[in-house]
Order: C-alpha cells, then sequence, then structure tokens
C-alpha cells in the first residue's frame, strides 16, 4: 500500500495537484521518503532531493512547494504551543493473558484468561455506568467477547439492551452503517452521552477519530494502532468521568496473548492480519518500558520510531523477536516488489495512455489486504413456498424472475457483507444469484447465503465451510 501510495504522490505531483498528506504514527523515514516522491512527480528527482530532511516535525506540520523543492515547517514556538495545548498523560498498561487457542500443559496453575480481564475492566461500566469500547483482533474474538459480557455481567434490568453493542464488519451493511452512526453520535463531542455503552467491536472503529471513552481494552496489536485508540480515550475534556474511576489519567488496558511461560504468542487466526513482527515488538517493548505514564503528543514519535523506524536494536533483545524480525523484513521487500511489478509507471516513463492499463494484475491479486481476498455475501431467507427473501418473515422478496430496479439494486446491496473468498468456494447452484442479475456489474458476483426461514440458525454449508447469520453476533463462520 505504500508503494502504491508514493506512487499516487508521484502522479499527483505531476498534475500539480495540491495535497494535504495526514498521519499521527508514521515514522520519520516514510513519511520523508512520501513527500520525495510527491516532490519527484513535480520534476524534482530524489538525487535533487537527497540532502533534505523531509520528515515533519511531531506535534505539527511541514510544507513542500512543488515549484522548487523547498520546506517550510511549522515555527518552533508555534508546535511547542500546540503541544502545550493538548499536552496530557496517559497508561499503556500490557497484561499477559491466556487465549483459549492456547493450550497449557496439564500440571501449569490457572491464568487469567483473556475473557477474566476483560469482564474485570468492563463490570464497573456495567454496574456503575461509563462509557467503554473493548478493541478484539478477530471477529470471532469479538462475537465471543460480545457473548461472554452479555451473558456473564450483571446488568441493571436484567439484560443490556441496547447499552451493549457489537460492532464489526460481517453484519450486514444497513446494520452496521446504523450501528456506526449509533456510536459516533453517542460518543461524540456534541452527542448526548448515554450513561452506560459498551462497545465490542474489531478495527473498523479505528475509522471513527472524533470519540470518546472512559475505558479502554485491546487486544495486542502494533503500537502505531494502539496509539490512535489511545487517541479516543478521555479525549473531550468537557466529560465528566464516572465517579467509580480512582485513575486521575487515561488507561489503556492491552491484552497479551502469552504461553504458560510469559512469552508472547500470537493465535493463529490473528497471524493473517499482519506481520506478526509488529505486534510482538511493541510487545516486547511496552514490557520493557518502565511504568511510568506517557507523556502525549510529546512521546509519540519516539514511540513509533522505537517499533515501526528501525526496530533492529529492539529486535536483538530476543533471538525469536530477531527471526521474527528477520521475517518481516523478507516479507517486506516480497511485498513491495510484488507492488512495483503491478504500479502504472511514473510519468516520465509513460509514453501513452496504454502505458497505464498494461499491467498484468488480475482482480484477484489488488486485494486491499493481502491474504483476504473477500466476496461479497448476500444472505437470504427461503419461504416453505420456495421464495427468497431479505427478512426470515418473508416482507421482502427478491424480484428473481426480472432484472431489479435502481431502488432494490440499492437494497439487495445494503444487505450484504464482506467474507474471504475461501468461505464461499465451496459454493453449489443454490448459491448462485438469478439469472436475471447477471448482466449487472454490481448483482453478477454476489454469492447467495440461502438460510431456511423457518430456522435461520442452521448453517449453510460451502464445502468445509458452515455460514449463518445471527441476529445478534452477525455473520457465524464454523469449518470442519
Amino acid at each position: 500500500m505504500r508503494k502504491t501510495l508514493s506512487r499516487l504522490l508521484h502522479w499527483l505531483g505531476a498534475m500539480g495537484c495540491p495535497v494535504v498528506l495526514l498521519s499521527a504514527t508514521l515514522p520519520g523515514h516514510i513519511s520523508g521518503q512520501l513527500v520525495r516522491s510527491y516532490l519527484d512527480g513535480a520534476g524534482h528527482p530524489r538525487s535533487a532531493t537527497a540532502h533534505l530532511d523531509c520528515r515533519p516535525p511531531y506535534p505539527g506540520w511541514l510544507y513542500a512547494a512543488a515549484s522548487d523543492a523547498s520546506l517550510i515547517r511549522i515555527a518552533p514556538a508555534a508546535a511547542e504551543a500546540h503541544a502545550d495545548r493538548y499536552r496530557r498523560r496517559a497508561d499503556i498498561r500490557l497484561h499477559p493473558v491466556h487465549h483459549p487457542s492456547c493450550t497449557d500443559p496439564e500440571d501449569t496453575p490457572a491464568r487469567e484468561t483473556r475473557l477474566e480481564r476483560i469482564t474485570k475492566e468492563i463490570a464497573p461500566v456495567a454496574r456503575s455506568g461509563g462509557c467503554a469500547a473493548v478493541y478484539c483482533a478477530t471477529m470471532a474474538d469479538a462475537q465471543t467477547t460480545y457473548a461472554h459480557l452479555r451473558d456473564g455481567l450483571d446488568w441493571p434490568d436484567g439484560g443490556p439492551g441496547e447499552q451493549l453493542i457489537l460492532l464489526h464488519a460481517r453484519l450486514p451493511g444497513h446494520r452496521r452503517e446504523a450501528l456506526t452512526r449509533r456510536v459516533r453520535t453517542a460518543l461524540s463531542s456534541t452527542g448526548e452521552r448515554p450513561e452506560r455503552l459498551v462497545v465490542v467491536t474489531t478495527s473498523l472503529l479505528d475509522m471513527s477519530l472524533d470519540i470518546d471513552v472512559d475505558v479502554m481494552v485491546s487486544d495486542l496489536a502494533p503500537l502505531h494502532t494502539l496509539l490512535q485508540r489511545l487517541g479516543r480515550l478521555w479525549r473531550f475534556d468537557h466529560i465528566v468521568r464516572p465517579d467509580w474511576l480512582s485513575c486521575d489519567r487515561p488507561r489503556l488496558i492491552v491484552l497479551n496473548p502469552a504461553d504458560h511461560r510469559g512469552h508472547s504468542l500470537l493465535p493463529p487466526a490473528w497471524r493473517p492480519l499482519d506481520s506478526p513482527f509488529l505486534p510482538l515488538a511493541t510487545a516486547a517493548y511496552l514490557a520493557r518500558r518502565p511504568e511510568h505514564p506517557l507523556t502525549l503528543p510529546d512521546d509519540v514519535q519516539q514511540l513509533v520510531e522505537a517499533v515501526h523506524g528501525d526496530a533492529d536494536a529492539l529486535a536483538r533483545t530476543d533471538a525469536a523477536l530477531y527471526r521474527s524480525h528477520t521475517l518481516h523484513r523478507a516479507r517486506t521487500r516480497t511485498e513491495e516488489h510484488h507492488s512495483a511489478l503491478h504500479l502504472v509507471p511514473p510519468w516520465h516513463d509513460t509514453l501513452s495512455l496504454s502505458d497505464l492499463h498494461r499491467q498484468n494484475l488480475h482482480p484477484r491479486e489488488a486485494a486491499t489486504r493481502l491474504g483476504a481476498m473477500p466476496r461479497r455475501l448476500l444472505p437470504v431467507y427461503r419461504t416453505p413456498d420456495g421464495r427468497l427473501t431479505l427478512d426470515a418473515a418473508g416482507t421482502q422478496p427478491l424480484p428473481e424472475h426480472r432484472k431489479p430496479t435502481t431502488a432494490q439494486i440499492r437494497t439487495i446491496l445494503q444487505h450484504t457483507l464482506p467474507v474471504p473468498a475461501a468461505w464461499v468456494a465451496g459454493r453449489a447452484r443454490d448459491h448462485h444469484v438469478p439469472a436475471s442479475w447477471r448482466s449487472h456489474a454490481l448483482l453478477a458476483d454476489l454469492v447467495l447465503l440461502p438460510q431456511d426461514a423457518g430456522d435461520p440458525t442452521r448453517p449453510v454449508r460451502f464445502g468445509r465451510h458452515r455460514l449463518h447469520l445471527d441476529d445478534a453476533l452477525g455473520l457465524v463462520h464454523t469449518e470442519d
């Protein structure tokens, strides 16, 4: 993605298009590379800008002029005044926990489990009020966590009701959008803050920048992700915190999956999400870091550089971490090479428009996330008379024998959700869309999930994968 972004900036520079590039958690060498890509496109080759320090200050800004490659930085006094205005103290606490994917030897003493630690942190919110977010590494972890908090905590009125929300990507689009809008409104600076709200989510909520919670628990993630999440903790000064909170500053609880010896051990389902080195290096860095609080924004760039910049010194502190770092660098070089093969050429190597689409790139290789080839799944229900509908009650029949109208297409797409292509590779004839849809670009590639309207909890089989849409949990996946 970074190579693609660099080439985009190159072309924007060539076209004389002003660009605002925003990030709070980029290592200096990467931000410098992106600035140089823009200047290269604007006619200032890298050999001419190699001596320039293109890294923007943090916090602050850097202006790179396309006309002459001159650089202007925020005045030091202004940068310090900005930091003073937003300076605050915060804690990141790393807690080793037992993830259910890890099996301990029989004679190992019992350890605190992941769900036990989450329950301990969230129970006061359920009992006495407040707003909390629980970030889970995978959607399966989010579903398990939601069910545990729903059934295992003492909620007022006998149940959580609308005070507990599960938000992840494998909800039908219309439900996901409604829940996201509700969270953003309730936790915004101007919204009517609820007395009690717990949001169990995945990285999907990372897109909601301007929200504020009192309590935050997160599965282990790369350090730049944890810092982004920390920015949503006690974000607004005017919010009155719950009386039961004993701490005087925000505290992010990070759950580190570990084996019985205390060594970080990523669950198998987490490993395809990102390079394993990044969360492992984050855990190693936080474990070695003194327990004094962070100072924001002053410490952010130093933290980012330690893990996402030149992490060789950190990697050499542990043999296993160093091996992971070696694999990480090899994987990065492979991904960069793969990206370079398929990028459109620079403007000075483009002789005609045909050069821009002559790359040997198949759509299945153009994944936004390596290893996660998505397909769009449409959950539907088969009524006793054989009709297909969008709801179990049968009030929204599908247009099976005629071309859908624009309004119907919009409704159909709002009920779809993304799944890995491997989950639906074993589809049969019942999973194909109606013939009248196959000429429409947005509908032709959909995969149907035909559930029994009388028993919607019965899974639908796709080879060794079984799927069904649960009203509370969203899409539930099991595998033989």
